[in-house]
């Protein structure tokens, strides 16, 4: 296909690039709940989701660049992904919070809010972290530690 052939479809680069994120995400998020729905409790669901939400970039890493750095720097997408992708995903994420709220799984007193930005925003910086890392690792590697800090807390048991 000709460069110029591109430009009938779209306006610009920003305009494909958003395209084909757009698309790309909401069939990750459906394949991610699909998956999240097999598992019976909401805290093996949030496990899931997180192992799988890893998995997935760890699988396409060129796919995880275009998302972590490049994508981040158009407003447009920034305005855009914010009010239906991440939306839906932060959505995803609050029905298991608060599906373990009403099951007595996790405390009764969480914001739901807070608790779902704070969980993709962890989750999202240690992506973001290993994209730009100069040394190679697995990302799966994170998952254990990721999941015991962010499911256990910082608190000591014993104090």
């Amino acid at each position: 296909m000709a460069e110029g052939t591109i430009y009938i479809y779209f306006k610009n680069k920003e305009d494909l690039l958003i395209s084909i994120f757009k698309e790309k995400t909401r069939e990750t998020i459906e394949s991610i709940k699909t998956e999240v729905q097999k598992e019976k409790n909401p805290l093996d669901k949030l496990k899931r989701l997180i192992f799988l939400h890893l998995e997935t970039y760890q699988k396409e890493k060129d796919l995880a660049k275009l998302y972590q750095l490049e994508l981040r720097q158009s407003i447009r997408l920034t305005t855009e992904y914010f009010k239906v992708e991440h939306k839906y995903y932060l959505d995803l994420i609050g029905e298991i919070i608060k599906e373990g709220k009403d099951q007595g799984i996790f405390r009764a007193d969480l914001n739901e809010s807070i608790v779902k930005r704070v969980l993709f925003g962890a989750v999202d910086e240690v992506i973001t972290t290993w994209v730009v890392s100069s040394k190679e690792y697995d990302l799966i590697s994170v998952y254990d530690p990721l999941v015991d800090v962010l499911l256990n807390g910082l608190l000591n048991p014993d104090k």
